[in-house]
């Protein structure tokens, strides 16, 4: 089992050393041991080559923000940096720098999420704090939360829809099998620490969106990743981490090995269910970055009051990298990309 644990880790390893595409962890908080506080970091970091190397920083420190890739482009949008934020600020890969950008969101909003596939980017979510915290030291109430569905077009962001409820703190993803397209929001936060299960789609061929209700997961969760994906030849979607249970990961199958649906599939025309997977190596609760390069579902950070570790997917197992990041970091974020924008690091 120890041998066949190693080669597998060496496989692993071996596959992101000689990555075409790499991950880029986005900013991100820690926990600084010496002055006993969280510090947010404006560093930038590329998982898949054979170590992790540092990208341009951000303008500013950020976390909580969401991140994803528009042509030559990766952009990053609200957080939080000292206040909660409305800008968004991208990279640009033939400059290899980051710079304010012309899109920005229209209000203060963080822990909202992101999802893109072939150049079709939502942003929807979110929230912004807008009262002050409880005389009696609880957590803040007056928090507003947001139900809008955007996408880019034009160099600006555009309202196309809203979700079935104001919420922050879910997963966007989309799935794209057996020519079914579908956005899915799943998870999430309605209410200060106060987490979901719910798990909602809509139809992306469609000509308005129309939200209708899934399966709920088997726990809430908040702070989680979610990836669609294929796993020992079935696809679906797959959550991962997140809080309460950062430290496991649910499977949804849509599609099984023979490739037909699994929508309708059962005397009960139950399916699809939901089904608990395997553990990670380390728990991450907290906002880990994540991708699929090379068709290796890749996490980065996210363990408790930040973490520098880098696990893989390997068949159904979670398996701890060797590499490890440079810089610990928690609720930070993973835009997968091009290896060649970064020639400094190979």
């Amino acid at each position: 089992m120890w041998l066949l644990n190693s080669l597998l880790i060496l496989f692993i390893n071996v596959k992101l050393i000689h990555s075409k595409e790499v991950l880029m962890v986005i900013g991100g908080q820690f926990f600084n041991t010496t002055s006993r506080d969280h510090e947010i970091t404006p560093s930038v970091e590329i998982v898949g080559f054979s170590r992790p190397c540092r990208s341009a920083d951000l303008p500013v420190p950020l976390y909580g923000m969401a991140a994803f890739r528009i042509d030559n482009k990766v952009l990053a949008c609200g957080g939080f940096s000292f206040v909660y934020r409305s800008e968004c600020y991208e990279y640009n890969s033939v400059m290899r720098n980051w710079l304010p950008s012309r899109i920005r969101l229209p209000e203060s909003n963080a822990f909202l999420a992101s999802a893109e596939d072939n150049g079709q980017v939502f942003l929807a979510g979110g929230r912004n704090f807008v009262g002050n915290s409880s005389s009696d030291g609880r957590a803040p109430t007056d928090w507003k939360y947001f139900d809008t569905v955007w996408t880019v077009l034009n160099n600006r962001l555009q309202k196309i829809g809203t979700l079935p409820e104001a919420m922050s703190d879910m997963c966007l993803v989309i799935s794209n099998f057996l020519g079914k397209k579908y956005l899915w929001v799943i998870g999430g936060s309605t209410s200060p620490q106060r987490y979901k299960a719910t798990v909602y789609r809509t139809n992306l061929d469609a000509p308005t969106f129309t939200w209708e209700k899934i399966l709920d997961m088997p726990e809430s969760r908040m702070w989680h990743r979610c990836v669609s994906t294929t796993i020992a030849q079935e696809k679906g979607i797959l959550v991962i981490g997140g809080y309460y249970n950062g430290g496991s990961s649910m499977w949804l199958p849509l599609v099984n090995r023979h490739g037909a649906s699994l929508e309708t599939f059962g005397l009960n025309l139950n399916q699809p269910k939901w089904e608990w997977m395997s553990s990670l190596a380390e728990a991450k609760k907290w906002g880990a970055a994540a991708g699929i390069i090379n068709g290796v579902v890749t996490l980065a950070g996210g363990g408790d009051y930040g973490s520098d570790s880098i696990e893989t997917l390997a068949v159904r197992d979670f398996r701890a990298s060797s590499l490890k990041l440079i810089q610990k970091r928690e609720f930070t974020a993973g835009v997968v990309v091009p290896s060649e924008w970064f020639p400094h690091c190979q």
